[in-house]
Formats: structure tokens, sequence, C-alpha cells
């Protein structure tokens, strides 16, 4: 699985660490790496249980014209806030690609991503549950940025951050969580 894919790739959790976030992070929220290796593991694993056809890669969108479609990306699942199935998937080349095209997401054409990245919210799974719990303060609050790693960095220091893609769809998602007030 792309988890253990991450878990394998000590260069890739030693980017994230230093960036300040930390491996227990990265597993915790369930982030991965996808490569071909991953790929070629996931369609020819020894237990044919274990498998997973070519052509379900190719219609969740993994599989891009033959290759991986985020091969040397690290892997963030977007869950639908309800059933918390992956519903989405948003990946970020591995260290400086000197490219503003860095992150990609499997887009809409995917039998998994039938909702836009643009739509969603990264974390969203969990909001519900997180406004339920009571705090010690009193106060109940998210914070909404833009990127998944500054999210993680919050998180990991136990304060509650929800992710959007890019700062230009915030109006979207301020209708979208209206009815948490």
């Amino acid at each position: 699985s792309f988890v253990r894919a991450l878990a394998c790739n000590t260069e890739v959790v030693a980017y994230w660490e230093a960036r300040g976030i930390t491996a227990n992070t990265l597993y915790k929220y369930h982030v991965g790496y996808s490569s071909e290796e991953v790929i070629t593991a996931i369609t020819r694993a020894p237990d044919p249980a274990d498998r997973v056809p070519w052509q379900t890669l190719e219609d969740v969108a993994l599989v891009n014209h033959g290759r991986p479609a985020f091969w040397n990306h690290t892997v963030f699942p977007y869950r639908h806030w309800k059933t918390r199935q992956i519903v989405q998937m948003q990946g970020r080349l591995v260290g400086d690609c000197g490219t503003d095209n860095r992150w990609k997401g499997l887009g809409t054409r995917s039998k998994l991503g039938t909702r836009s990245l643009n739509a969603m919210l990264w974390g969203e799974e969990e909001l519900l549950d997180y406004f339920r719990r009571p705090r010690r303060d009193g106060l109940t609050y998210s914070f909404v940025l833009e990127g998944i790693p500054d999210a993680l960095t919050l998180r990991q220091n136990e304060i509650h951050a929800l992710s959007i893609v890019g700062n230009q769809n915030l109006k979207v998602h301020t209708r979208h969580l209206r009815h948490l007030d």
C-alpha cells in the first residue's frame, strides 16, 4: 500500500520531517507514497486476494496511460465526511522539484474522485466528531488553511485544522461550513 511504501522510504520521510511533520503524524493520517514499485506490488501481489487488477487502477486514475498517476509523489487521501471512505487523493512531488506544478489530484474522471478537490476540505471526515467533543477551554474551533502540510503541522500540535486546495476556493468552503455555526 501507499502507506507502507512511505514507511519504507526513509528519504521521503526525512523530507517531511525536515519540514516539521513527524513520521508518526504522516502514518496517523494515512499519508502514503506512490512509485512504480508500489503499483507493481499491488498488481502482482503473491496472494491473488491481495492483487488489484490493472483496469481497477485505471478506473480510479491511479494509473494513467500505463504509468502511476502519482509517480514519486507523497499521497494524501481525502475522505467523505460521513462514510470516511477515500473519495479523492492529492499528490505532491517530493523534494525541491523546481516547478510550480508540485501538486496534482485524481480529477473527476476517476471513479474514485467523483468530487473535485476544489470542492473538498482535507480532514472534513473528522470535523463533526471534533466539534462534538468537549474542550477544556470551552472553545471549539478549527483553522482552515491552504495546504495539507500546514494542517498536519497544526494537528500534530493538537490544534484542529482543515485544508483547502488554493485560497481562491475560500468562498466555496465558507458556504460549505456555514452549517457549523
